[in-house]
């Protein structure tokens, strides 16, 4: 049996790896957007960098505009709030952003500097930036753990805690 633990650190990383999701021609611009986060309730506070963003919808339009992603989890530590159903989340990892100067669309994006051009033969590729390090704080429904695909966060607290010098991307 899996205790409660384990099973909730791998549900954080699951949710996190949302966030780096790839776009593909097959999906619709709407179903891409609805990738991220999905777990987020429709009205559910976010917060990038200091900055409010407002609920679900917002959050998802506001994220497709970041160039690709990739986060990894250092971190996770979890309290359960007796008589709410709810559990705080406080996590801390890594994220590193391609630094082609497109959007996850592939539209140009504003990475804060001059952008490489990345080719091999032609086509184009990835340039993966340095690692920031992030902070994350979440309340996350208990029910997460019975019905993982359910609207379970009630709030998102995403911020850059360290920026090494030579990174282009700025959020």
């Amino acid at each position: 049996m899996v205790d409660q633990g384990t099973q909730l650190e791998a549900y954080i990383k699951e949710l996190f790896q949302t966030l780096d999701k790839q776009f593909s021609p097959q999906l619709n611009l709407d179903s891409y957007k609805a990738q991220f986060l999905p777990q987020l309730k429709l009205n559910s506070p976010v917060i990038l960098n200091g900055n409010p963003i407002g609920g679900k919808l917002a959050f998802q339009e506001h994220w497709l505009k970041f160039p690709g992603s990739q986060h990894n989890i250092t971190s996770l530590d979890y309290h359960s709030i007796p008589g709410t159903g709810t559990f705080v989340i406080n996590l801390s990892g890594k994220v590193r952003f391609d630094e082609t100067g497109k959007t996850k669309l592939g539209e140009t994006a504003d990475i804060g500097g001059p952008a490489p051009v990345p080719s091999i033969g032609g086509a184009p590729r990835t340039i993966w930036g340095s690692w920031l390090g992030f902070n994350a704080n979440l309340i996350l429904d208990e029910a997460a753990l019975q019905n993982p695909n359910s609207e379970v966060i009630n709030s998102l607290n995403w911020k850059i805690v360290y920026r090494p010098e030579d990174a282009l991307v700025t959020i």
